[in-house]
């Protein structure tokens, strides 16, 4: 058992359940969990319905065998597992994604370093700001680069 913790929701899977699954799907178990909140006396039966697909439709995209404690359930998920004794893990999960405005599609692994005269950084700057690169990195980079291919090494 995964004891999933989650902002305010916390609820036990049992059976493999895929963390990129699980993790897309907890925007629709915040969705299915403040629907559930919002149920009193008023609520219709088509809204319980509607309520029971949107639960079952989240249940399929995680394909678990069993969820306890999960929005709509009675249960608390901590407490049962304790109350039932049962070894679970625990997942914290804090949704944050990272700035998706900064992905590249090759992350940078390695690092180098060297001196030089301050007129030649001030010259490869304004040639960097002057090219497609902008920044003095990138423009080294391409120039290394261009530089090892000539040469045959790639």
């Amino acid at each position: 058992m995964i004891l999933v913790k989650y902002k305010d929701l916390k609820f036990l899977i049992s059976g493999d359940v895929d963390s990129e699954v699980l993790i897309a799907s907890l925007s629709d178990i915040e969705t299915l969990k403040e629907t559930v909140e919002s149920i009193d006396d008023t609520t219709k039966t088509e809204d319980m319905e509607v309520i029971a697909r949107m639960r079952a439709g989240v249940l399929k995209d995680l394909q678990a065998e069993r969820v306890i404690g999960f929005p709509f359930d009675i249960n608390n998920a901590e407490h049962y597992a304790l109350e039932c004794d049962i070894d679970y893990k625990v997942l914290e999960l804090h949704g944050n994604t990272g700035n998706q405005h900064n992905t590249k599609e090759e992350t940078l692994d390695a690092g180098f370093s060297g001196r030089c005269l301050s007129r030649e950084k001030s010259a490869w700057v304004k040639a960097a700001q002057n090219s497609e690169h902008r920044k003095l990195g990138e423009w080294m980079r391409a120039q290394l680069n261009k530089a090892a291919k000539e040469q045959g090494f790639e």
